[in-house]
């Protein structure tokens, strides 16, 4: 079952998603975590509401790192302070509690990108397929 998301989640998710951007755009981050500086770029693919808007699941990819999954436990360690830095921006009667996960989607199309572009995968779909005798009408 595919859960709706209102409009007011909508909106705050979107609200959320440009301020933290922002944020990381800045590199005010930074500041925050001495093992964050590493990171040159921070990606917010999508950030989702929760339905009494307490609390917000950002999901990120850190890029040029190795250790990804270090890195989101390094913004979660942090995360108090990041909603400090955003709320005033926010223009919210509470801001949400963030919750910073793992976007895995740029890693899965990597992957697929390197099942696409592999020798094996090439020569297959290269190869004519005998098993079947298809003939034009």
């Amino acid at each position: 079952m595919v859960k709706e998301f209102t409009h007011r989640q909508l909106k705050v998710s979107e609200l959320i998603k440009n301020v933290i951007s922002n944020l990381f755009i800045e590199r005010k981050h930074c500041h925050l975590h001495p093992d964050l500086s590493n990171i040159k770029s921070i990606i917010v693919s999508e950030v989702q509401v929760s339905s009494n808007l307490k609390s917000a699941f950002i999901y990120v990819t850190p890029l040029d790192s190795t250790d990804k999954i270090l890195y989101i436990t390094y913004l979660n360690e942090i995360s108090a302070k990041i909603r400090h830095l955003i709320n005033p921006k926010l223009s919210l009667k509470f801001s949400p509690s963030l919750i910073f996960k793992h976007d895995k989607s740029f890693d899965d199309a990597m992957q697929i990108k390197n099942i696409l572009t592999s020798e094996k995968f090439i020569e297959s779909v290269s190869k004519p397929d005998e098993s079947s005798e298809y003939e034009p009408a």
